[in-house]
């Protein structure tokens, strides 16, 4: 015969195998869900990358016009530095020595 003791023990090993298999689904639908959100997140992550780079690539050439301006902008005002020195240290063709 099954004594008390016994019956109660098979309850309780029978209601925890069934909340332990209740817990395992639900970990696996967890498990599966956090996977689709991480796929997800990879996606959007691809894309704003994408983004950040087409944005980058107008920003980067703007900056080397703007470099190339300011270097043109410095090798015209060395030039002219040059001919505005040049002009002051030419003689004057009218001497003042000659009286």
């Amino acid at each position: 015969m099954v004594t008390f003791t016994q019956a109660l023990l098979i309850i309780v090993i029978t209601i925890l195998s069934f909340i332990i298999t209740a817990v395992g689904i639900q970990l696996f639908l967890l498990i599966k869900d956090l996977r689709t959100t991480i796929s997800r997140t990879n996606s959007i992550l691809d894309q704003t990358e994408t983004l950040i780079n087409k944005l980058s690539h107008p920003a980067a050439s703007m900056n080397n016009l703007l470099t190339g301006l300011k270097e043109g902008v410095t090798v015209i005002e060395t030039i002219a530095a040059f001919f505005t020195k040049r002009k002051q240290q030419s003689p004057s063709p009218h001497t003042y020595d000659e009286l």
